[in-house]
Order: C-alpha cells, then sequence, then structure tokens
C-alpha cells in the first residue's frame, strides 16, 4: 500500500471515531462547551507560550468540527441542561 493511501485511510479512521464520540447528543454539549471556552475572547496570551496554546486550541476546536461537519450555527442550536 502507497504511503499516501495509508495516510488516507488514516485519516478517514479518525474522522469516523470523531465522528462517533462528538456525533451523540453528549459529545455535541461536549463539543459546544469545549467551543465556547476556547474560542470565545482574546487569544493573546501573558506569554508567547499561552498564547500558542490558546490558538492551538482554537484550531484543534475547529478541526473537530470540521470532521463532524458542524458549522457555528449548529453548534448554537444545540441545547445544554445544565443540572
Amino acid at each position: 500500500m502507497a504511503e499516501e493511501d495509508r495516510w488516507k485511510m488514516a485519516l478517514r479512521e479518525r474522522a469516523k471515531l470523531v465522528q462517533h464520540v462528538f456525533g451523540s447528543p453528549e459529545g455535541k454539549i461536549l463539543l459546544k462547551r469545549m467551543t465556547k471556552l476556547h474560542t470565545t475572547g482574546e487569544m493573546r496570551g501573558s506569554d508567547p507560550y499561552q498564547t500558542y496554546y490558546n490558538l492551538g486550541a482554537r484550531d484543534l476546536i475547529a478541526e473537530l468540527c470540521s470532521l463532524c461537519d458542524l458549522s457555528e450555527e449548529d453548534l448554537e442550536s444545540i441545547e445544554v441542561i445544565t443540572r
């Protein structure tokens, strides 16, 4: 199997796993909470390390949403029930 084919297969497997975890109602709620926690507010931290941490967290959330095919509007429509 060619290297490119292995890479594509691994990407498909990762996407299926992410969709399984975050595609459930509970997973969508978790993703919404993570989005609010890591993508709102100032990305610039107190030092360059904190800034890059914040940017990395934002990029991870964007990748998870992309793999789940969820838009910002989809996340907004998810109702979070607190107990």
